[in-house]
């Protein structure tokens, strides 16, 4: 992410999110050691630690499994919606005789 990019998504994305869900407990953020990761963007209620150098490859694994089942979920969620505003009677109408 770029440096604006990121800035900008930590003040309007994460930190409302972890204010509203978390109140006043302190959330840790734990991101890889890429040099594109602002660390300047601080706050009081999340903690960022920084996985040790070379092991993204050993998370790698990890990711894909949380991402197939956010996919999943995502899928479902737009799936629902599509579905509630198709404009579609629920009763099939009646048959001629």
């Amino acid at each position: 992410m770029e440096t604006i990019g990121y800035a900008r998504w930590w003040n309007t994305v994460l930190l409302p999110t972890v204010r509203e869900r978390h109140r006043v407990a302190k959330c840790a953020m734990i991101i890889d050691n890429s040099s594109t990761d602002d660390v300047e963007n601080m706050a009081d209620d999340v903690e960022i630690f920084f996985l040790p150098p070379n092991t993204t490859a050993v998370s790698q694994p990890m990711d894909a499994g949380v991402i197939a089942v956010l996919e999943r979920r995502y899928r479902r969620r737009l799936s629902a919606i599509v579905v509630q505003r198709f404009p579609v009677p629920l009763d099939p109408p009646p048959r001629p005789k």
